[in-house]
């Protein structure tokens, strides 16, 4: 199957192109062939227009929130609030936008819709810095007068399918927050690029099973291309093709939207937003009768962070051991109590009920009681140093 990832700009030139990456998945296998620079709308429509069957993972937002669509007073089904805004020429709807903003409150003036605020990306009505709002004009007018399969927004039997995707959400997997990239010369480092050869190198060993369920296979013509590129355009092209990919294995289920993915807000396709919602737990209703020795309990976890219920009943730390660990540790003692020391402190410190700390990465420290007659429950936070 064709796989396409678009790197879009809401003002494609020379010095800044929209960036298109094309892919072919067979067998598990994602094999890259192309990185191609389209400098006009005219040449994005024209990407559109080619024959099916692929399908695209495009890097901008295809939809608004309900929350400005009811305030506009406009219709939430996506064709019809698309043509809308395709009804008005730029300079009309960034005056449509400013005028919402001013007749709202501070800090409700950009609205993010909720798969925004699972994937921590910005408002599509942001018109400055990233103008997003901008970019959903450009494209989503697009996408509407081509005719493709737009899952969920405005699905049909096209061949041609696009789905949104979030290039900064796939490389937060290997790099965390690190910057990766910037379109100004004075603000692109060399730490920066370390970051796009660390998210490279996490592509290029994924593993079948792992959540994008594929490996990557890449030219070495394009591998010092995608790190020597200060913008990250081409490496959010490639980011762009692992969610489409996935997507298209997952056809059968509607190409990855959970459940209660809402059609007039559309929803950004990721193996990590697809998790369905766990039924609600207690943590302390499964406590054991029994408790011979420590229990931890996964609770969650992701790429750098996991999250931790400790059950203790009398244990202690062994005598001379001590905690040291290369992670950061936020604890919370829940229920019961005990006594911690820190290696350099003069003496235990006494955890009760609501107590946190935050133990840095390689903070020795160890357990030094806890009631024997009496759960005591720890929620910790582990995350990365």
């Amino acid at each position: 199957m064709k796989i396409i990832g678009v790197d879009f700009t809401s003002a494609p030139r020379k010095s800044k192109p929209i960036t298109v990456c094309v892919a072919e998945r067979s067998q598990g296998i994602l094999r890259v062939s192309s990185l191609t620079e389209l400098t006009s709308f005219q040449a994005f429509d024209v990407l559109l227009q080619q024959q099916g069957p692929w399908i695209a993972g495009m890097d901008f937002p295809f939809a608004q929130s309900r929350i400005l669509l009811k305030g506009l007073g406009w219709p939430l089904d996506w064709p019809d609030y698309v043509r809308r805004f395709a009804a008005l020429s730029r300079n009309d709807f960034v005056a449509l936008l400013e005028q919402y903003k001013s007749n709202r409150p501070a800090g409700d003036r950009e609205h993010r819709r909720k798969t925004d605020m699972l994937a921590r990306s910005i408002s599509p009505q942001k018109l400055y810095g990233v103008p997003v709002a901008k970019m959903f004009y450009e494209g989503a007018t697009r996408l509407l007068r081509s005719g493709v399969n737009i899952p969920l927004l405005r699905p049909n039997d096209d061949p041609r399918v696009v789905i949104e995707a979030y290039p900064a959400l796939v490389a937060r997997r290997f790099v965390g927050s690190r910057s990766y990239k910037n379109d100004r010369p004075a603000k692109q480092s060399a730490q920066q690029r370390g970051a796009r050869e660390a998210i490279l190198n996490g592509v290029l060993t994924m593993k079948p099973h792992e959540d994008f369920e594929l490996s990557v296979e890449l030219p070495k013509r394009l591998h010092e291309r995608l790190l020597d590129d200060p913008t990250a355009d081409s490496l959010d092209a490639l980011l762009c093709t692992l969610p489409a990919a996935w997507a298209w294995g997952h056809r059968g289920q509607g190409f990855g939207f959970p459940q209660d993915a809402d059609p007039t807000e559309g929803w950004i396709v990721d193996p990590s937003l697809h998790r369905p919602v766990e039924p609600t737990h207690n943590l302390f209703h499964d406590l054991p009768c029994a408790l011979p020795d420590e229990v931890t309990t996964l609770l969650a976890s992701a790429p750098g962070v996991r999250i931790e219920r400790i059950l203790s009943r009398g244990q202690v730390s062994p005598e001379g051991f001590w905690y040291d660990q290369d992670e950061h540790e936020y604890v919370i003692l829940l229920q019961g109590e005990a006594g911690l020391r820190i290696e350099g402190e003069v003496s235990d410190r006494h955890l009760r009920p609501g107590d946190a700390l935050l133990l840095p990465a390689h903070c020795r420290h160890r357990v030094t009681y806890t009631p024997m007659d009496e759960d005591t429950v720890w929620l910790a936070v582990f995350y990365s140093a």
